[in-house]
C-alpha cells in the first residue's frame, strides 16, 4: 500500500513538474506575443504620428499656396483689365481714323493740298501750284491720315503684346500653383487613407491583445485549479 502511495506521489510530483514546465512554456510564448503586439502597436503609432505631421505640413503649404494663387489671380485681373483698356484704345483709334477719312471727303482738294504743304511736307520754298489732280491730292492726304493711324495702332499693338505676355506668364504661374496644390491634396488623401487603414489595424491589434489577455486569464485560472488539486491530493496522501 505504501508503495502504491509512493508511486502516486511520484506521479503527482511529475505532474507538478510537467505542469510547471508547461506553464513556463506558455508564459514565455504569451510574453513573446505580448512583446510582438506592443511592438506592432508602437510601429503603427509612429507611422500615424509621421502621417499627421506630414498632413500638418501639407495643410500649411496649401494655405501658403492659396495666398500665392490669390496674389497671382489679382495680378491676372490687373493684366486682363490692361489688355481690355488697350483694345478699347485701338477701337477708339480706328473710329477716329474713320472719322478723319470721312471729314477728308468733305474737304476741297485745295484745302488738302494746303494742309499737306503747311503741316506735313513743310518747305521754306514758296509753294507752287501742285501738279496733281484732285483725286491724287485726296489720296495723298488719305495715305497720310492712314499712316499716322497705323503708327498709333502699331504702338497700341506693341503695348498689347507686352500686356498679353505678362498675362500669359501670370496664367502659367497660376497653373503651376494649381498643379502643386492638386499634388498636395492627393498626398493628403493618401495619408488619410493610410491613417484609416492604420486605425483599422490598431483596432485589430487591440482586439488580439484583449483576446490574449482573456486566454491568459483562463489559462492561469485552470492551471491554478489543477495545481491546487494536485497539492491537495499530495497532502492527503
Amino acid at each position: 500500500m505504501k508503495t502504491g502511495k509512493m508511486k502516486l506521489k511520484d506521479l503527482l510530483t511529475y505532474g507538478l513538474v510537467g505542469l510547471l514546465a508547461f506553464t513556463m512554456l506558455f508564459g514565455g510564448r504569451n510574453y513573446q506575443q505580448k512583446i510582438d503586439l506592443g511592438t506592432a502597436l508602437t510601429e503603427v503609432s509612429i507611422k500615424n504620428e509621421q502621417l499627421l505631421a506630414d498632413n500638418i505640413s501639407l495643410s500649411n503649404s496649401i494655405t501658403t499656396s492659396d495666398i500665392r494663387y490669390a496674389e497671382l489671380d489679382s495680378a491676372y485681373q490687373v493684366a486682363d483689365a490692361e489688355v481690355k483698356r488697350i483694345r478699347k484704345g485701338k477701337v477708339k483709334s480706328d473710329a477716329k481714323n474713320a472719322e478723319l477719312i470721312a471729314e477728308l471727303e468733305k474737304m476741297s482738294s485745295d484745302s488738302s493740298y494746303n494742309f499737306l504743304q503747311d503741316s506735313v511736307y513743310i518747305s521754306s520754298i514758296e509753294p507752287k501750284s501742285y501738279g496733281f489732280d484732285s483725286v491724287q491730292v485726296k489720296a495723298i492726304h488719305a495715305d497720310y491720315i492712314n499712316r499716322v493711324h497705323l503708327e498709333e495702332v502699331n504702338s497700341i499693338l506693341e503695348a498689347e503684346v507686352v500686356a498679353l505676355v505678362g498675362k500669359g506668364a501670370t496664367c502659367d504661374s497660376m497653373n503651376i500653383e494649381l498643379k502643386a496644390q492638386n499634388e498636395m491634396f492627393e498626398r493628403l488623401a493618401k495619408n488619410y487613407e493610410k491613417l484609416y487603414n492604420n486605425e483599422k489595424n490598431t483596432s485589430k491589434l487591440y482586439k488580439e491583445s484583449a483576446k490574449q489577455s482573456a486566454n491568459r486569464k483562463t489559462f492561469w485560472t485552470i492551471m491554478t485549479g489543477v495545481a491546487s488539486g494536485i497539492a491537495v491530493i499530495g497532502l492527503i496522501l
